[in-house]
């Protein structure tokens, strides 16, 4: 599966209405979604929306800054450095409505030079993993990533679970290599196949 598929589908089967993306570049991923509001926030876009959907050109910390809106489902794929995307995550799930919940892209790097910072390849997730399992460990509730797509993490607000458990602190690299992470990824991530997905959430409260 694709994000945009996973997207969709969480949309149709949890009847979202209002969709934010961070991190919108070409608009590969925002115009695919079908949502009845679709709002992008990107800095430097490479996409020219068309009516219903509204492209706001300012960064994910201004947005979040000055938004009251409230959002069905949200997509972090904004800058993917580990403190930026940690602050996207947050953000994104101080601002959903009841029954909402959180996705982000490029969660499961499949080698050390694609997470690198700074960039050294175009092929490049950055290093989203770090956020992603201090999510996990600061969290009272169900937190994920699809094994596909480069990974698409769920953020399930809606669902209690146990916070991950560490003794290091994943943002930090002196203390958590990318060795480190390959040999724990799948219990780091809570790495599930696609086809999973349904059995995973909840239904919408």
């Amino acid at each position: 599966m694709t994000r945009m598929e996973i997207l969709n589908d969480l949309i149709r089967r949890r009847g979202y209405r209002r969709y934010l993306e961070i991190g919108v570049s070409y608009g590969t991923c925002f115009r695919a979604i079908q949502a009845e509001r679709k709002v992008g926030v990107d800095p430097a876009p490479l996409y020219k929306e068309s009516p219903p959907e509204t492209l706001i050109r300012t960064t994910s910390d201004d947005f979040f800054r000055d938004s009251r809106e409230q959002f069905d489902l949200v997509f972090v794929d904004g800058l993917h450095h580990a403190d930026q995307a940690l602050r996207d995550l947050k953000n994104a799930l101080a601002c959903l409505a009841p029954g909402g919940m959180v996705a982000a892209h490029d969660c499961n790097p499949k080698c050390e030079e694609h997470q690198a910072v700074p960039r050294r390849c175009q092929h490049w997730n950055g290093d989203v993993w770090r956020a992603f399992v201090r999510l996990r460990m600061d969290s009272p509730f169900r937190c994920f990533v699809l094994d596909t797509d480069e990974g698409v993490g769920l953020v399930d607000p809606n669902t209690p679970a146990p916070p991950l458990s560490l003794a290091v602190d994943p943002m930090d690299s002196t203390q958590v290599s990318y060795q480190d992470f390959e040999r724990a990824r799948s219990e780091w991530l809570a790495l599930t196949p696609a086809r999973a997905l349904q059995e995973k959430l909840a239904p919408r409260s």
